[in-house]
C-alpha cells in the first residue's frame, strides 16, 4: 500500500506528468474571508449544504454530475499547538491512512497530503494561526478508487499549489455571531456600520450615518429597495432584489463570468456559509456583490462614487465592501 501511496504523490508532484493529461478540469479560484484562497473545479455542481452541515465543519461541496467526482472543504477549529508536522505524523500512524507527506507549495504555504488506505480519498488540509484545520478532500462516486484518475489527482496538484492564506484578502469580523441583533453596529475602518434585515430576505450591514436616498417609481419597479450616501465623498450604496427564478449562486457566476459588462467576477463563500459573487463593471465605476435565495430572488449590493469616478482605487470602499460580504447571512 505504501508503494500505491507513493505513486500517487509521485503522479500529485510531477508537473510534467500534468500536461500529458488529455482531460482537463477547469479551476477557478475562491476566496474564504479569512485570506485563505483556494482553487475548486469551476463547472461542478454545489450541492446544498444545511446547518447541521456547517455545524459539523462542512464549508463546501462540489460535485461532477457525470462523473460523480467530488470535492469537500470541511472545517475543525483544532488546537492552538497544532502544527502541519504534527498532523502528518498523525495520519502516518493510522492504519485508515495509507500515509502522509508534507508539502511546501509555491506560495511557501505548508500543507499534508494524505490518503485513504483503501483509495478512495486524497486529501490535503492546511493550519491558521489559531490552530484551525482547512481539509481538502478529493474522491469519486460509490467508493470508486482514485489513484488511475489521472486528471482528478492533476487537479488535485494545481489546487494544492494555490492554496495559501493572504492577509492582505482577509476581511470582515471571523467570529461575527449569526443570531446577532440587526441592530447592533459592526465596524467597517472609519465607517460605522449598522445591521438591517430585509423581509423574508437577508441581512446586511449599511452605513450607519450615510443619508438615505428617495426613489422613485421606477427606481422601485427596477427592483431598488434602498439607497444610501455618503454626501460629503460621493460614495454610495445601493440594495436590489429581483425574482429571477430557479439559479444558483454558482451558475449566477458561471453567467455573469461571460458578461463583458464585467472586467471581475469572482465567486466567494463568507463565514457564514453564504455564496456570493464579488463583481466589478468594466468601466470600473461600480462593483459590490450578488447572491440567490432558495426562492429565485437574486439580492444585488452594488457600492460606486457619484459620476463616473473608478471606484477601485477607494481603499475604504473596497473596506466596505468586503466588511458587508463578511456580515451577509440568511437567517434560519
Amino acid at each position: 500500500m505504501k508503494k500505491l501511496l507513493a505513486l500517487m504523490l509521485a503522479l500529485l508532484l510531477c508537473t510534467a506528468a500534468a500536461a500529458a493529461v488529455a482531460e482537463t478540469i477547469q479551476l477557478e479560484e475562491m476566496l474564504l474571508d479569512n485570506g485563505l484562497c483556494f482553487l475548486a473545479p469551476a463547472d461542478w455542481t454545489a450541492m446544498e449544504l444545511d446547518k447541521d452541515d456547517y455545524e459539523e465543519g462542512y464549508l463546501l461541496m462540489l460535485a461532477e454530475e457525470d462523473t460523480g467526482r467530488t470535492m469537500v472543504l470541511t472545517f475543525d477549529e483544532g488546537d492552538p499547538d497544532l502544527t502541519t508536522t504534527a498532523l502528518a505524523e498523525l495520519f502516518a500512524d493510522d492504519e485508515d491512512y495509507a500515509g502522509a507527506q508534507l508539502v511546501t507549495n509555491q506560495h511557501e504555504a505548508e500543507l499534508v497530503m494524505y490518503a485513504l488506505a483503501d483509495q478512495t480519498m486524497i486529501s490535503y488540509c492546511i493550519v491558521d494561526e489559531a490552530g484551525g484545520m482547512y481539509s481538502f478532500s478529493f474522491l469519486n462516486a460509490e467508493g470508486e478508487r482514485i489513484s488511475g484518475d489521472t486528471a482528478l489527482l492533476t487537479m488535485v496538484d494545481a489546487c494544492m499549489a494555490d492554496t495559501y492564506f493572504d492577509e492582505d484578502l482577509a476581511g470582515g469580523d471571523e467570529t461575527a455571531d449569526e443570531t446577532a441583533d440587526p441592530a447592533e453596529a459592526v465596524a467597517s475602518g472609519d465607517i460605522e456600520l449598522k445591521m438591517v434585515r430585509i423581509q423574508d430576505g437577508p441581512v446586511f450591514p449599511i452605513p450607519a450615518d450615510w443619508s438615505e436616498v428617495k426613489l422613485d417609481n421606477t427606481d422601485m419597479e427596477d427592483g431598488c429597495l434602498a439607497s444610501y450616501t455618503d454626501e460629503s465623498t460621493g460614495r454610495t450604496m445601493l440594495i436590489m432584489a429581483n425574482e429571477i427564478g430557479a439559479l444558483s449562486t454558482v451558475e449566477l457566476a458561471e453567467v455573469l463570468t461571460g458578461d463583458k459588462d464585467y472586467a471581475n467576477v469572482r465567486l466567494m463563500t463568507n463565514d457564514h456559509g453564504l455564496d456570493m459573487v464579488l463583481t466589478v463593471t468594466a468601466d470600473l465605476t461600480t462593483g459590490g456583490y450578488c447572491f440567490m435565495d432558495e426562492d429565485g430572488w437574486l439580492y444585488n449590493i452594488l457600492f460606486g462614487l457619484d459620476g463616473d469616478t473608478v471606484m477601485t482605487d477607494d481603499a475604504v470602499l473596497a473596506q466596505l465592501v468586503q466588511d458587508c460580504m463578511a456580515n451577509t447571512y440568511f437567517e434560519d
